[in-house]
């Protein structure tokens, strides 16, 4: 009886972690965030625009690529769409969208298996038709709606599409 109890509580056990998905993980690296052209103003908005776009390449990176897997990025630059303007007073700044000043995004990226390198090289992103509808599906309160349709654009070209 007790070997069948045992075995029983074995396979519930087993079963429970099956339905555990293993997903990839990601590994981002920030310069020191006073070093970016346009990552934001004051330390507070730096700080979550960093965690904003860390949870962006996070879960595209659970959602996209195989578990086992590690994307390794290193923020080299980012220039968010707009520029703000600096006539107004904190905390009544606004930022203003002009043709002229699209979203640009640098970045070092390694793709690593068990150590072992899959794939590697720099990306540099930017979309100049940003006013032009490719961030309707993020809400307008998000910080880095403009630069997120171009990491998911990124992450299709480099890593294919995601199933639907």
């Amino acid at each position: 009886m007790k070997q069948w109890k045992t075995g029983l509580v074995a396979l519930i056990a087993g079963v429970g972690m099956a339905g555990v998905a293993q997903s990839a993980e990601l590994d981002m690296h920030f310069q020191p965030l006073d070093k970016y052209r346009d990552l934001g103003r004051t330390v507070t908005e730096r700080e979550d625009i960093q965690k904003a776009l860390s949870a962006h390449f996070e879960r595209l990176a659970a959602e996209r690529l195989p578990a086992g897997q590690t994307l390794r990025i290193d923020l080299l630059e980012i220039n968010r769409a707009g520029e703000m303007d600096f006539r107004r007073r904190l905390p009544d700044e606004i930022r203003v969208l002009r043709e002229i000043t699209w979203p640009q995004l640098e970045f070092s990226y390694v793709l690593l298996e068990g150590g072992r390198e899959l794939r590697s090289g720099k990306a540099s992103l930017s979309d100049m038709n940003y006013l032009h509808g490719s961030s309707a599906r993020y809400n307008d309160g998000d910080p880095l709606r403009y630069e997120k349709p171009m990491i998911d654009k990124w992450f299709d070209t480099e890593f294919g599409r995601k199933a639907r």
